[in-house]
């Protein structure tokens, strides 16, 4: 993504170059993957043909995201667009403007590009993607596996290069499952660091275990970049439960101390899951950490 925002802010490259570019591969990976709930092209088009026309007349971007394909997870609401989170009642009922997500509205003012909405299962929380809506939605990386979930349709889209960079949403491990099940870098943060406001979500408003929203994407400094640019909009002054914390480049320290439990004391985990447990902590110990 990075390197694509470097060359559209040169004029190496013109948003609807790169727009339809993702577009064409987003469509080739839904025959094959089915991983997008909403394909809205046309829009994405007009919005790149505006955009190339402000860096003509001004000779500079529109922000800090000029010209990038952004995909949304189902939940993200869109004017015009279902949020059906896998329910056949919320089918064909559009959001309005007033419906749309605040971090939607960062993106696009930062100068991003909305073209697709990728699958969830019914009511998202679960480990796979299906639903009646959808059906079922693959593993990009091996169509005999399962693409995960919540999230299964953006990891699947992000994987098979139909997309550089998108939203998900995590309880349970929606974002790092289907990253997971992918090979992606993803983030699932602390609650409310992303602006949440206005995302839907089957067990909103309760207060105890919330759903948080982050990125995923198939490079490490994408998730940097565009979190960057989210937290310098000040979501704090947009969504009140957002914490007023500015961005604060952070220093890892060479040495860390992890903690790992191999089982709750209740259940075991698969041999699969218990061997990437050990091989982990053998890893981090190779490589000076404390556990």
């Amino acid at each position: 993504m990075i390197e694509l925002i470097d060359k559209i802010g040169k004029g190496e490259l013109t948003s609807t170059e790169v727009t339809n570019a993702y577009c064409h591969r987003a469509a080739l990976a839904h025959q094959v993957f089915n991983c997008c709930s909403e394909v809205f092209f046309e829009r994405a088009l007009v919005r790149a043909k505006e955009l190339d026309a402000y860096y003509k007349e001004h000779g500079e971007t529109i922000g800090p995201l000029h010209g990038i394909p952004i995909s949304l997870k189902d939940q993200v609401n869109l004017e015009g667009l279902d949020s059906s989170l896998g329910f056949i009642s919320k089918v064909n009922k559009p959001k309005t403007k007033e419906d749309e997500s605040i971090i939607a509205k960062f993106l696009y003012d930062a100068g991003a590009i909305f073209y697709v909405k990728t699958t969830v299962p019914m009511a998202m929380m679960a480990g796979d993607t299906y639903s009646n809506i959808y059906g079922q939605t693959v593993n990009s990386l091996n169509r005999n596996l399962s693409a995960g979930g919540s999230s299964g349709g953006e990891s699947s889209l992000i994987a098979a290069k139909g997309g550089i960079i998108g939203l998900s949403t995590d309880l349970g491990g929606s974002i790092r499952i289907p990253a997971a099940f992918h090979g992606l870098f993803a983030i699932r943060p602390t609650s409310y660091r992303l602006p949440y406001a206005k995302v839907d979500n089957a067990m909103a408003f309760q207060p105890i275990c919330p759903s948080v929203i982050g990125p995923s994407a198939r490079f490490l400094k994408d998730l940097e970049y565009l979190c960057k640019v989210i937290i310098d909009c000040k979501p704090w002054l947009h969504d009140p439960k957002a914490p007023p914390i500015p961005w604060r480049p952070f220093e890892v320290p060479s040495k860390l101390c992890f903690g790992i439990y191999k089982n709750s004391g209740l259940t075991h985990p698969h041999p699969p899951i218990a061997r990437a447990i050990e091989l982990t902590r053998q890893k981090l110990i190779e490589m000076g950490h404390e556990v």
